[in-house]
């Protein structure tokens, strides 16, 4: 768990660089059928798919190109975790709403380098296609003074946590928003 965890919070630290003005951008979808994974994304944006590690599916999006310890605030990583049960034993619960708030819950402690946190959206739920998942919204400084608003979407079902996790800098996420949400609610995660 602390592994994903981890994993998630070095994403979010790459992808929390990425996106630009998201109004009139065209957006492209990425599909892979081995991990029925199906996202937009817009077109133009750098895109990196990784499964090297055999419980875990992660696609990254973002505005500028990412290379080394390099940070990006403006796109998205969406990261799957497959055998939950044997990789997050530790969970209380895996009904999907309890599971998905705890998750969120230790997600925005493991931002423990950020200034301030402040939740603008509580957990709600949402519908991914025919999923019923959950997503929340929060804005944090992190660790580097800078301001970034992020939409936190999870889903768990048949034993699969599905994380996708959109930034941008707070001042112009806004900009960002409605294309984030739309290419939530056209996804295909499970």
């Amino acid at each position: 768990m602390k592994r994903i965890i981890l994993s998630l919070s070095l994403l979010l630290f790459f992808a929390s660089v990425l996106f630009a003005e998201g109004e009139g951008l065209n957006l492209k979808n990425h599909s892979n059928s081995k991990y029925n994974v199906s996202i937009n994304y817009p077109d133009g944006w750098y895109v990196v798919e990784n499964d090297a590690d055999k419980d875990m599916y992660y696609f990254f999006v973002s505005k500028e190109k990412v290379e080394g310890e390099e940070r990006s605030h403006t796109g998205y990583i969406l990261a799957k975790a497959y055998d939950v049960k044997k990789n997050m034993a530790e969970f209380k619960s895996y009904a999907p709403k309890d599971a998905t708030k705890e998750f969120f819950e230790r997600y925005t402690e493991q931002i423990e380098d950020a200034k301030s946190i402040v939740i603008s959206l509580p957990i709600s739920p949402i519908m991914i296609g025919k999923d019923k998942c959950y997503v929340a919204e929060l804005y944090f400084t992190d660790r580097y003074g800078e301001d970034i608003g992020v939409i936190f979407v999870t889903g768990l079902k048949n034993n699969v946590l599905v994380n996708i996790i959109f930034s941008a800098p707070s001042e112009k996420f806004n900009n960002y928003r409605d294309m984030y949400m739309k290419i939530i609610k056209e996804a295909v995660i499970f």
